[in-house]
């Protein structure tokens, strides 16, 4: 092999002989930094979502919750400033997601595209995603309900649906939320 190597000729890189030799004082290059596919980042915001659900229902810890729906939310807003179409689309054919929670995640995003449309700052945005997020949380202790239904809702059903709102704010004010924007959205 060297008496090959000795004829062909050999081409190598200095920089990258140096970072690879035993003595050199080259740090090595991090590896690339991979960029999630929207899909698996739809399916890692379900699952974010339905945590941040079960965590307001059950044991609301106080700057938890909003901690997380912001973290979500802004999750969203990054995705929705790449390119939201593939979001959008993992959103609409995932049919194994609760329901509930595609529908939460579809306003979220499209709270984010008409805020961004309609030039709201950064923070106001925030408020209504983290509100599309949360909005029917109190809907969902009599959500199994309304999945099973057929036909028209019954007048109990209707009287939750009614107040479902002003549960879920006061479920969220509980949880420690205090920004006004987003509960008035909630509630509206």
């Amino acid at each position: 092999q060297i008496e090959r190597l000795l004829a062909e000729g050999v081409f190598a890189d200095e920089e990258e002989m140096a970072r690879a030799s035993p003595g050199s004082t080259r740090a090595p290059e991090p590896p690339p930094v991979l960029k999630i596919p929207a899909f698996l980042r739809a399916e890692d915001f379900c699952n974010q979502l339905k945590g941040l659900m079960v965590q307001i229902i059950r044991v609301p810890d106080q700057g938890k919750v909003t901690q997380g729906a912001q973290g979500l939310a802004r999750e969203i807003q990054a995705t929705c400033a790449e390119d939201p179409v593939p979001l959008v689309a993992a959103l609409h054919v995932d049919h194994v997601t609760t329901p509930m929670v595609i529908h939460q995640l579809f306003g979220a995003v499209l709270a984010e595209l008409v805020g961004k449309r309609a030039e709201m700052s950064e923070a106001e945005r925030l408020s209504m995603v983290c509100a599309a997020l949360t909005r029917d949380i109190g809907q969902a202790a009599f959500q199994h309900e309304l999945d099973r239904i057929q036909g028209p809702l019954t007048e109990s059903l209707k009287e939750k649906v009614r107040q479902h709102p002003r549960k879920s704010v006061e479920m969220l004010q509980r949880a420690g939320v205090t920004d006004a924007a987003w509960l008035s959205a909630v509630e509206t």
